[in-house]
């Protein structure tokens, strides 16, 4: 894990993405990112838009290859 740093929230709610993280992650002014926090979870995440977009093509992917194999994961 890497920490790029600590941000504060502005009175709009804005934070600032560190410049070292944004280069680290192609995030350029006016991208859009996704904030999601797991279920149960008392944090959240920030990811660029297409990087979520892409996690979220291969749980489906997962989800399609568990089905198709008649995988039971409630047991």
């Amino acid at each position: 894990m890497k920490i790029y740093g600590i941000v504060k929230v502005g009175p709009k709610g804005q934070i600032v993405i560190p410049a070292e993280a944004r280069e680290e992650f192609g995030i350029n002014s006016w991208d859009k990112v996704v904030i999601f926090s797991p279920d149960l979870a008392k944090w959240f995440i920030v990811t660029p838009q297409h990087t979520f977009e892409k996690l979220v093509e291969k749980v489906q992917e997962i989800q399609w290859v568990i089905k198709k194999a008649n995988i039971d994961l409630d047991n």
